[in-house]
Parts: C-alpha cells; structure tokens; sequence
C-alpha cells in the first residue's frame, strides 16, 4: 500500500503528459517552438520523471535533480549540443550533487540527535 502511494503520481503526471502530446501541436524542431509549446512539454515530463524516480528513491531533492538531468539531456540531444564533453560534465555535476546529499543525509541520521530522556538525567 505504501508503494501504491508512491506510483499514482507518477500514473497521474504520465496520462497528462500523454494527453498534452495528443492536443498539442507539435512544432517542426525545438528551435520554432513557441514558449507555450515548451513549458506544456516539459513540464508534464519533468513532473513524471521526479515522481517515477522518486518512487524508486524515495527521497524528492534527489528526485528532482536527476529528472531535471534527465530533461537537459533531452534538450541537449534536440539541440544537436550533447557530445562526449557535455555528457562528461553533466554526469560529473550529477555525481557531485548525489555526493553532497549522501554526506548531508549521514549528518541528519536519527541516530544523533538526542533523545530526551538522556537530557532528563
């Protein structure tokens, strides 16, 4: 049950993305897209991708900074900007940012903060 709680959102964002990709008319290339075009694209996207891989992470920060990866190489490869160089310094920025959360996570484990019993004494 706690999983199911996790994948509707994702089921929810995944049919409106749909549904925008059928009522929308899709421009002939990125570059003609017109600000409206581009912001019911990628939103819908962007908000299925951070709730799919937070149902695999379980953590949102993590979540949206991967689907927001995810979304920058998608424009990159539309743009004809993504090579070997931009794919090493993106997977090299998102490796930086997953690093910086685990040790941010270890520091606010439970396991340090004090119980108040221990104050009492």
């Amino acid at each position: 049950m706690a999983k199911l709680k996790f994948l509707i959102p994702s089921i929810f964002f995944g049919l409106v993305f749909i549904l925008v990709l059928l009522n929308i008319a899709p421009p002939k290339s990125l570059n003609e897209a017109s600000l409206n075009q581009l912001f019911l694209f990628f939103t819908p996207l962007f908000l299925f991708f951070t709730s799919l891989i937070n149902f695999y992470f379980k953590f949102l920060i993590k979540s949206l900074f991967l689907s927001f990866w995810i979304i920058l190489l998608l424009i990159f490869k539309s743009l004809n900007f993504l090579n070997p160089i931009t794919l090493i310094i993106l997977l090299i920025g998102l490796l930086l940012i997953f690093i910086y959360f685990k040790k941010t996570l270890k520091k606010l484990s439970p396991t340090k903060i004090p119980k108040l019993s221990s104050l009492q004494k």
